[in-house]
């Protein structure tokens, strides 16, 4: 978040997005060959949907970021947690493993833990 941050205010959220998709998957692509497995149609069109979406919900919290407070848009990176859970119930009728959820409870419970001590810093300072 806080790379997409300082380069927001300097180039342009596309192609922060675009840069970060194309290093992901050039460096993945040694292994395609290993893992590769056709796709019917069906799947095809659900992967080019996802592709979209993913590229357009990167590029538009890469210029919230901009705008925004980090610690305003925090949440929203805890919510791509539940939703990816609940997309991936949906679709492929899949849940996360017992070690997925200690850490997503881990991520989420640190998240809140740190707002809620950022919290009560501030309310002491404003009493000070």
């Amino acid at each position: 978040m806080l790379i997409n941050r300082l380069l927001g205010g300097d180039i342009d959220p596309f192609v922060i997005s675009m840069w970060g998709s194309m290093v992901a998957s050039f460096a993945l692509l040694p292994l395609l060959p290993f893992v590769w497995v056709t796709l019917t149609p069906h799947q095809l069109g659900i992967a080019g949907h996802m592709a979209c979406m993913t590229a357009l919900s990167q590029t538009m919290m890469v210029a919230a970021l901009f705008r925004a407070p980090v610690s305003l848009m925090a949440p929203f990176a805890y919510t791509k947690i539940i939703f990816a859970i609940i997309i991936g119930f949906l679709i492929f009728g899949s849940l996360p493993d017992i070690t997925a959820a200690l850490g997503m409870i881990l991520i989420i419970g640190s998240g809140i833990f740190v707002e809620r001590i950022r919290s009560q810093q501030l309310s002491h300072k404003e009493t000070l």
